[in-house]
């Protein structure tokens, strides 16, 4: 099946997951690569999907292949929430996945380079076309895990 190309310098972490269509996979992508000689703090890890036809086509995949889901940045920033793990929602538009907080107690933008953006885990919700993201927990007592969506 597909072959990859020297852009494509990301792992793929955890369990790739189809679309309730069966058309597309969802995967996370972990880029830790060093940065000026040195470990990143907070590694870059997106939420990815790619067509199944283009997977099974045999083709060298390219960048607009791979649609990036949560297209967080690079370094050690809240923007970057990191995710651990992810579930797709039967609605087949939706995922919810763990990450590390955007936001505080009193819902107030967390600083970039603090402790909790980089060790703390929360619940997120984020369609799969990209948008409406949301943080939906917020506790420090606990860190989320393994996001599971019930359905109906």
């Amino acid at each position: 099946p597909g072959v990859i190309a020297d852009w494509q310098w990301q792992r793929v972490i955890g369990e790739a997951h189809f679309t309730a269509d069966g058309k597309e996979v969802v995967f996370m992508g972990e880029n830790a690569c060093p940065v000026n000689g040195q470990q990143p703090e907070k590694s870059r890890v997106n939420l990815y999907r790619v067509k199944l036809d283009t997977l099974l086509s045999g083709k060298t995949l390219e960048p607009s292949d791979v649609f990036d889901i949560t297209k967080h940045p690079f370094g050690n920033v809240t923007a970057n929430r990191r995710p651990t793990a992810f579930s797709l929602a039967p609605d087949g538009a939706t995922a919810v996945f763990t990450g590390t907080p955007t936001f505080d107690q009193s819902g107030n933008l967390i600083a970039d380079g603090g402790a909790r953006q980089r060790n703390d885990r929360e619940v997120y919700r984020i369609r799969l076309d990209g948008t409406n993201a949301l943080q939906l927990t917020n506790n420090i007592v606990f860190s989320a895990e393994s996001p599971m969506v019930v359905g109906p």
